[in-house]
């Protein structure tokens, strides 16, 4: 009798997992493939003091850079400039969107004051122009980082074709990227 006297939660090693109504997002790696919901999926963006809601329909089919980052990352803000020259010079095959997640511990008032130009050394850089995805969780559980930046590479097939910690949106390369 005492076999039966506690629910069995299948497959479910942690009680409260089973439990919760939310959807498990599964952390993809290099050789994953994006899930359906991906491109179309709403994120918040900061856009020149204004938020709106958007999601990356307009750049699937293209190279897809993931660029996370915070205002306290001083390689983060110093790669800005440099990753927005390149963007410029390579518009049809590349996109890159930038991600401040919530494990930054951001908030819109010191985004917006980063993106002024007023973060530390780094005044009157210019990032007033910069979009980003901000207070994000939807990218953050996909591409879990341990650390700012931390860029992810999404090819023109939706397939995570590379993670790197380093900046390789460099003028110094060719193309970073294979077709």
């Amino acid at each position: 009798m005492l076999l039966f006297s506690n629910p069995v939660l299948a497959q479910s090693p942690i009680p409260e997992a089973a439990a919760c109504p939310c959807t498990q997002i599964p952390e993809l790696r290099v050789g994953d493939k994006v899930p359906a919901g991906f491109w179309s999926h709403k994120h918040l963006f900061v856009s020149q003091g204004d938020t709106l809601r958007r999601d990356f329909t307009e750049h699937k089919g293209k190279m897809l850079v993931l660029g996370f980052w915070a205002t306290w990352c001083s390689a983060c803000l110093k790669n800005q400039p440099e990753i927005e020259s390149y963007v410029q010079s390579h518009t049809k095959d590349l996109a890159v969107i930038r991600v401040n997640p919530n494990r930054s511990k951001d908030n819109l008032k010191t985004i917006e004051k980063a993106l002024n130009g007023q973060v530390g050394k780094f005044t009157g850089i210019g990032f007033k122009d910069m979009v980003s995805v901000i207070e994000d969780g939807y990218l953050q559980q996909l591409f879990p980082n341990r650390g700012f930046p931390y860029y992810v590479w999404i090819n023109k097939y939706g397939v995570v074709q590379l993670i790197t910690y380093r900046n390789l949106l460099d003028q110094k390369f060719d193309k970073p990227y294979i077709d």
